[in-house]
């Protein structure tokens, strides 16, 4: 008997895992997180082969340039994030520059002068987060509802003051 309640207990454990969810597209996985909703401009696939998208994340006006910047590397390490753990694809392409909206005329424009550039392949990406952190697929990246992403990863990987940082992460991965 005791055996069969400590198997429960281990298939329970495991069982309650949901494996990450799986997306046919990278449009599908932005639309269905709304980060950068594909149907305001905020993503959008501009090529299949090679996959190449843009990512607009939203800012002001007001915003000084290291903000916008932080925001564009945020976007781009989500974007590539998300399609490696969400799809098949072996390699992407993001061109991020801002969605800037004014306060004072109620409008938006897409800021494409100087836009960042990230070209990264599955392997690479998972190399390079394993230098950080003991995970040994993109699952591990994600919590186990299979969508919110660990708050080692977060940390890491995401916020401008973890080891190594947004910065640094983000150096680190548009140099592959």
């Amino acid at each position: 008997m005791r055996c069969f309640i400590l198997y429960l207990a281990i298939f329970a454990t495991f069982s309650s895992f949901a494996a990450p969810k799986h997306f046919a597209s990278v449009t599908d996985v932005q639309a269905d997180f709304n980060n950068y909703p594909p149907s305001e401009g905020d993503f959008v696939v501009l090529k299949e082969k090679p996959l190449t998208v843009t990512v607009s994340p939203r800012t002001v006006a007001e915003d000084s340039s290291s903000v916008t910047a932080r925001l564009l590397e945020k976007a781009s390490i989500n974007v590539a994030y998300r399609s490696f753990i969400h799809t098949d694809i072996n390699q992407i392409t993001i061109i991020a520059f801002p969605h800037e909206y004014n306060y004072q005329t109620h409008s938006s424009v897409f800021l494409k002068d100087k836009p960042l550039k990230l070209t990264i392949t599955r392997q690479a990406a998972l190399s390079e987060v394993q230098k950080y952190l003991h995970v040994s697929s993109f699952s591990d990246l994600v919590e186990e509802d299979g969508t919110t992403f660990t708050s080692n990863f977060y940390n890491c990987c995401y916020l401008p003051e973890g080891k190594p940082g947004l910065k640094s992460f983000y150096a680190t991965i548009s140099k592959k």
